[in-house]
């Protein structure tokens, strides 16, 4: 989620910044350069934690991989481009709310994401099925299902453009069932 993103991304850059200055480096070269800092931390890198994480199904690894990964590249946008760590400090009282802000990091505050509310569904609750969860996906878990059969862990593509998302699930006995809208 975005708050985890935000908080995991500044202790990832600031880990970096110390190590920067331990050799002899400085942490502005690398905010000012985003592709420069991208391809000194790859996804591979980061997901080769461990065996259970590079075992775990995309749906479970990439967002837990994102935290820091595009947490960090979000914080070091903010460092560069708009203000050094005070830009940073900035996000922590003014939280970003959707992944799609940790993934493109120059739509910070620029608009709300569309509200979407899932009204009843009494066919559904007739036939026995009770509400089991009720939650939004956002861009980064919708590019991970989009992706599902690709090969790729996520499809940025598909889930750039992302406004609102709405998804319930219903259980009855062993049987679930999922109503998912999307804007």
């Amino acid at each position: 989620n975005a708050f985890a993103a935000l908080v995991e991304g500044d202790a990832t850059l600031a880990m970096i910044g110390l190590l920067a200055l331990g050799a002899g480096g400085d942490l502005e070269r690398l905010t000012t350069d985003p592709d420069l800092l991208a391809s000194l931390i790859s996804p591979e890198a980061v997901a080769s934690g461990g065996a259970e994480l590079a075992a775990a199904p995309p749906i479970v690894r990439t967002p837990l991989v994102s935290r820091y990964l595009d947490g960090m590249l979000f914080c070091a946008y903010l460092h560069g481009a708009m203000g050094g760590w005070t830009a940073v400090d900035a996000a922590h009282a003014h939280l970003p709310t959707t992944t799609e802000e940790i993934l493109h990091p120059e739509r910070l505050g620029a608009r709300e994401p569309d509200v979407i509310t899932l009204p009843a569904l009494p066919g559904l609750e007739a036939r026995g099925f009770v509400v089991h969860d009720e939650d939004t996906l956002g861009e980064l878990e919708i590019s991970i299902y989009l992706a599902q059969g690709t090969g790729e862990d996520r499809d940025a593509s598909a889930g750039d453009g992302w406004s609102g998302d709405r998804l319930r699930v219903y259980r009855r006995d062993t049987e679930t069932a999922v109503v998912w809208v999307s804007t």
